[in-house]
């Protein structure tokens, strides 16, 4: 009996511990996209813009649920109803569906929850860098970070407005090394 007690509390604390890993990845990554902007001369704003990559992820779901439809409209009978069929459909819309995003694979519902959750969220809450510089700045607005499913890559969105007609946006893309999240590049992607 005290064995089994000991299991429970075993993975019920290694299960607290992945959970505070993760939530220190989110962090380590809003702090280095944060820091990838120079403090001297870009305000970034308080709020997370996640639309955005809302957008992006949400079409790439639809393309892939047309070519589901398609790869297996064919085994539907007239009146479309396949026992094959609806079970591919769950299958293929679950948590572990992922989609091929900036190259990476991404697992596309946790994140989009993850984004809907966050959206307009307060990025103070996220880190401990201050936010507050000279409001004279450009202003960036940064996404929450998405994380691929091998959580070695993640991607986070970005904006960036210098004037009226001065903006541009794109993505910073970071890499995992040996445990610590590291600054690879900042891809834009448009400019006006």
């Amino acid at each position: 009996m005290t064995s089994k007690i000991m299991t429970v509390v075993f993975l019920v604390a290694f299960s607290l511990q992945s959970f505070s890993q993760s939530d220190d990845d989110y962090r380590e990554l809003i702090d280095l996209a944060i820091t990838s902007f120079g403090k001297d001369s870009t305000l970034i704003f308080k709020r997370f813009d996640n639309k955005t990559i809302l957008q992006d992820l949400n079409l790439l779901i639809g393309e892939k649920h047309i070519s589901v439809v398609k790869k297996y409209r064919k085994n539907l009978d007239s009146i479309d109803t396949d026992a094959y069929w609806k079970i591919t459909s769950a299958a293929m819309f679950g948590d572990t569906v992922t989609v091929a995003f900036q190259k990476l694979n991404f697992y596309s519902e946790v994140n989009i929850q993850q984004l809907n959750k966050t959206q307009n969220k307060r990025i103070e809450r996220y880190t401990d860098k201050n936010l507050k510089r000279n409001r004279k700045l450009p202003i960036a607005r940064i996404s929450y970070p998405i994380i691929t499913s091998d959580e070695k890559k993640a991607i986070v969105y970005f904006s960036n407005v210098c004037g009226s007609l001065c903006a541009s946006g794109g993505f910073i893309q970071f890499k995992k090394v040996f445990g610590v999240w590291e600054f690879v590049k900042r891809e834009v992607v448009w400019i006006s």
